[in-house]
């Protein structure tokens, strides 16, 4: 569906403006040292934490999402301004935290307006999931491309800030042409008044026999990425001495890689199953943590980027896959979103605080404690974790699943 795949591209671009360079604009610019990087990550993960579970069990509640994914988007943009336009760290962190808030549920309500989509309308012309999230990884790529050549002109890094304020707007504005979902009072009957909340089902279902082990196991997974994405750049920076326009480039080379593994996903996941993909997955992690830790040089840097694809499939794809098999369609949205608040923003203020407070010390050091972090993640899914693998992708009529509400 052409108007979902350009929402996923647009969102993403907004990762692609931030993600590669933020961590530095915040060290060079707004002069952060790596300890208040992390302490950065952590209170953006408090937003994390905080709001996913609330605008998802809106969407559930019958709140259109598109219109909260305007606001969001809005929103996330004003803060990028107010950051580029102040001086200071405070300032920093709070707008960047007001950003976190307002654009973190997005994903999590994209994923679960998504799979509504696809479920409650039962429409056999959705594409699987995974033929809608690599055009979020090709949104990913773009901005990095356009910000190299930016920079080498005009070495100003506050480029980073306006592209990502541009890109927020553009979602803001697609996301009304989405098109609209059924209510769920048109498909299954109306909400009872008594009965349980949807967020109290999702979280019934993610501590029940499939999920705690998931949820656990993904915690240090993310832990782990969260240490790699706040410091891979500041690591290319001080580390490896590349130039900030390069620094896109060098990680834009992963997430073009990505695409091929995305769009192979529904053959891997048939042929070698979710959990051998996650597991594998996983493994990738550790090797390029330790990878980067033993050899910091550009070689290393380029080289590893080969082995991105198959971890963001494990870490990114492929858990949201699994969360919908656990889901109906009382709470497929708001599943996304307790999923998020406790593996996405609780493994980001422990890791980000932590990751912080090591970074100032060593930054290899950190990285060798994030490939720990990884290989724990990797014991608990191999001991404990089994996911049906229906080969259904994950995306709706194939994996349909009675309303127990």
């Amino acid at each position: 569906m052409r108007r979902l795949q350009i929402q996923f591209f647009v969102s993403y671009a907004v990762f692609g403006c931030i993600g590669p360079l933020l961590p530095v604009y915040l060290k060079e610019v707004k002069g952060f040292t790596e300890f208040q990087i992390g302490i950065n990550q952590a209170l953006t993960s408090i937003a994390t934490i905080l709001s996913p579970i609330l605008i998802t069990l809106l969407a559930d509640l019958r709140i259109d999402p598109r219109r909260i994914l305007g606001c969001s988007f809005l929103i996330s943009s004003s803060a990028f301004f107010m950051i580029s336009t102040t001086t200071g760290v405070v300032p920093a962190l709070l707008f960047y935290t007001l950003h976190s808030l307002a654009f973190m549920p997005t994903i999590a309500l994209q994923d679960g307006y998504y799979f509504s989509l696809a479920n409650r309308a039962g429409r056999r012309d959705i594409k699987p999931y995974h033929r809608i999230r690599v055009w979020g990884t090709i949104g990913f790529i773009v901005p990095s491309l356009a910000l190299f050549f930016l920079l080498e002109r005009n070495p100003n890094l506050t480029m980073v800030l306006w592209c990502a304020m541009t890109c927020c707007a553009l979602s803001a504005l697609h996301a009304q042409r989405l098109p609209q979902l059924k209510s769920q009072s048109e498909t299954h009957g109306a909400i009872e008044v008594k009965g349980r909340l949807p967020s109290t089902e999702a979280f019934a279902a993610l501590f029940g026999p499939k999920g705690r082990w998931f949820l656990l196991g993904l915690f240090f997974a993310f832990s782990a990425s969260t240490a790699y994405h706040t410091f891979f750049p500041v690591y290319l920076r001080t580390l490896v001495h590349m130039k900030s326009s390069t620094i896109g480039i060098v990680i834009s080379t992963g997430v073009f890689l990505e695409i091929f593994y995305i769009l192979g996903l529904g053959r891997l996941r048939k042929r070698f199953g979710m959990r051998a993909l996650m597991v594998a997955g996983l493994c990738s992690m550790v090797l390029r943590l330790t990878l980067l830790a033993t050899f910091p040089s550009v070689i290393t840097a380029l080289a590893t980027q080969v082995l991105h694809g198959l971890e963001i499939c494990a870490v990114y794809v492929l858990p949201v896959m699994f969360l919908n098999q656990l889901a109906t369609d009382r709470f497929r949205n708001s599943i996304q979103g307790v999923y998020t608040m406790l593996v996405v923003g609780g493994s980001r203020i422990a890791g980000g605080l932590i990751a912080g407070r090591i970074a100032q010390i060593d930054l290899q050091l950190l990285f060798y404690c994030a490939a720990g972090l990884a290989l724990t993640a990797v014991s608990i899914l191999l001991a404990n974790f089994r996911p049906e693998d229906n080969h259904g992708d994950g995306q709706g009529p194939l994996e349909r699943q009675p309303d127990r509400g």
